[in-house]
């Protein structure tokens, strides 16, 4: 029984990390369907994405705790990550309505937030790197879900293209380090943040 808020807010930090990544793993598994084909699929793999988003949106606000000696940088580029992905899982649910009418606005703010999500979960593993909590092994193993499924077709002829889940695999490995490192932390150290 949690009887202290600090042990709410560090046992629900721990879990969202662990958890948040896990739609985006579920979605990108999901058989990929042609347009206009296999309505169901696309809609599920979409609703997972948009839950992803928004959980960890909520991990990056608890993470943030964690990184108040990093500095003003790392925290405002956590904050504007949170913000960036629950921009990208809201703005799917307004794609048929009024706002739409527009060509192309939706589309531009919906690449920029997803674009803002991705490099600004780079910076937030990086700040709390910096703060003494991450290893510096968590930011690169972002990178190389990004660089992986460009470099492997490119290195390796013969090989086929690299898995659509290996992206975000390693980045849901990455949070649950953190997370599992925060339902660790003792409420001591959790409250020294």
């Amino acid at each position: 029984m949690m009887k202290n808020t600090a042990d709410l807010r560090r046992v629900g930090s721990g879990l969202l990390l662990i958890i948040a990544p896990l739609p985006d793993v579920v979605a990108t598994a999901l058989p990929s369907v042609a347009y206009g084909e296999g309505r169901a699929v696309t809609q599920t793999a979409s609703l997972l994405y948009q839950a992803g988003d928004l959980l960890t949106a909520l991990a990056i606000i608890g993470l943030l705790h964690t990184m108040s000696s990093a500095g003003v940088f790392w925290r405002v580029a956590g904050w504007l990550t949170a913000a960036a992905n629950i921009v990208a899982s809201t703005l799917p649910l307004v794609a048929d309505t009024e706002l739409y009418k527009a060509p192309g606005a939706l589309d531009y703010v919906f690449v920029l937030s997803m674009f803002l999500a991705g490099t600004g979960l780079l910076l937030v593993l990086i700040g709390a790197w910096r703060a003494g909590f991450g290893h510096g092994a968590l930011p690169l193993l972002i990178v190389a879900g990004w660089v992986l499924p460009i470099a492997i077709p490119l290195l390796i002829i013969t090989s086929p293209a690299a898995p659509q889940w290996l992206p975000p695999m390693l980045t849901a490995f990455a949070l649950a380090w953190l997370g599992v490192k925060i339902l660790r932390t003792s409420r001591e150290k959790w409250d020294s943040y």
